[in-house]
């Protein structure tokens, strides 16, 4: 099952400050589409078990950031 990631652009840029280039949270990050509306959203579709894993690390490196992550269904 698909899920969706989606966070405020401010906390996205201090998640991908955490990573180094050649891991799978960069390159989770960087599958990202941003979204224009009152707040700048950042998007992100992925497989259930790739978004769990990426908020435990989340967690562990930037906690404020992991609770602002909002995780809902895909629907497409």
């Amino acid at each position: 099952m698909k899920l969706l990631a989606s966070m405020p652009v401010d906390f996205y840029s201090g998640l991908l400050k955490h990573c180094e280039i050649e891991s799978r949270e960069y390159a989770f990050l960087k599958n990202a589409v941003i979204e224009h509306n009152q707040i700048t959203t950042v998007l992100i579709v992925s497989e259930a078990e790739r978004v769990n894993k990426f908020i435990t690390w989340a967690q562990q490196f930037y906690p404020d950031a992991a609770n602002r992550i909002k995780v809902t269904t895909d629907s497409n």
